[in-house]
């Protein structure tokens, strides 16, 4: 009788896991390997300059957006719900009603809301772990880099009192020679710094601050 217990448990738990495996199966999104994709539980954010004393977002779309991930072993996946968590400098997922993140050095390209995002691979003073793509050729990348920016204003509901708010920023850079490099204002020095021969009549209403002018330098270049 207790031999047939046992037996019956084992049944049953094995029974359990291969249900459990099953859905794994049919999703498609884990491919049957949790820890090769590198799904982890987001856990509570540490109290900091960015966090309770501050309002404000951290995500950089307002509204979580379907996505698709390209790892680099060239699978594609595609969620519902994703957003860019800049305070964290991760991508997060929602599944199941769990936070989930996906860490950077498994993902080749990430496309969300119709914005091109990439790992920073690169050695940099920045804590960017991910740009924007904006515009690439054989030398030169144009890449947006976001940040938090946090800033005191008066209070909405306490007159003569100040809070602290957290603002989501953005600016464009070059890299170049694997190195982030801010962009000049001036068109001219922008050309210098790309060996580009600069055109007075042809160049001059071109702003470094217009992403499409960027995206004609680079095809310059």
């Amino acid at each position: 009788m207790k031999q047939l217990i046992i037996f019956s448990t084992i049944l049953l738990s094995t029974s359990i896991f291969s249900q459990s495996r099953s859905v794994l199966q049919k999703n498609g999104v884990f491919n049957n390997n949790l820890e090769f994709f590198s799904m982890l539980k987001v856990g509570n954010k540490h109290s900091n300059e960015f966090t309770a004393v501050s309002s404000g977002k951290y995500y950089l779309l307002k509204k979580w957006s379907s996505c698709k991930i390209k790892t680099i072993g060239k699978k594609n996946y595609t969620f519902n719900k994703c957003n860019y968590n800049i305070y964290d400098n991760r991508f997060e997922l929602l599944q199941d009603k769990k936070v989930l993140f996906l860490k950077k050095e498994i993902i080749n390209t990430i496309i969300i809301d119709n914005i091109t995002f990439k790992p920073l691979n690169i050695k940099s003073d920045f804590k960017n772990k991910f740009y924007e793509q904006i515009g690439i050729n054989n030398e030169i990348k144009i890449i947006k880099l976001y940040m938090l920016k946090k800033k005191t204003v008066p209070s909405a509901e306490s007159l003569g009192l100040f809070e602290n708010k957290v603002e989501v920023k953005s600016k464009n850079y070059f890299i170049l020679k694997d190195k982030i490099v801010v962009i000049p204002k001036s068109i001219k020095k922008t050309f210098k710094l790309l060996n580009i021969k600069y055109n007075n009549k042809k160049h001059k209403k071109l702003k470094t601050k217009n992403r499409k002018d960027l995206l004609t330098i680079l095809n310059l270049q």
